[in-house]
């Protein structure tokens, strides 16, 4: 938390992009790390979440989230019978996925 501080011989030389305040390096480094730390948590709850589901629930939410551009909307997984579920029932699974998902984060309590 202290570091050691070297003495600079080198007079007129060029800048550094380094911060030259160790105390805000130090907060820099501790809040990219606590950032670092949540989206890893993050991470890990949807990977529980996602393997726990049942492979429709996979499906519906690897189309509609995971995706970088998805090709149905919750109407086309049924209607193209990418999902032989209806479209109430793909809404309750995602619904269900998602409330876990909320749980597991700690974001909703039922």
């Amino acid at each position: 938390m202290i570091p050691h501080r070297e003495i600079d011989e080198n007079v007129g030389g060029g800048k550094s992009s380094k911060i030259s305040k160790p105390q805000e390096q130090m907060m820099i480094t501790i809040d990219a790390d606590r950032r670092l730390k949540s989206l890893e948590r993050e991470k890990s709850a949807i990977e529980k979440c996602f393997f726990e589901s049942d492979t429709d629930t996979q499906i519906i939410i690897k189309e509609l989230y995971f995706r970088r551009y998805p090709k149905y909307t919750t109407e086309g997984l049924s209607l193209n019978h990418v999902v032989n579920c209806s479209i109430r029932t793909i809404k309750r699974m995602k619904g269900a996925f998602l409330r876990r998902l909320a749980s597991e984060l700690d974001i909703y309590e039922p």
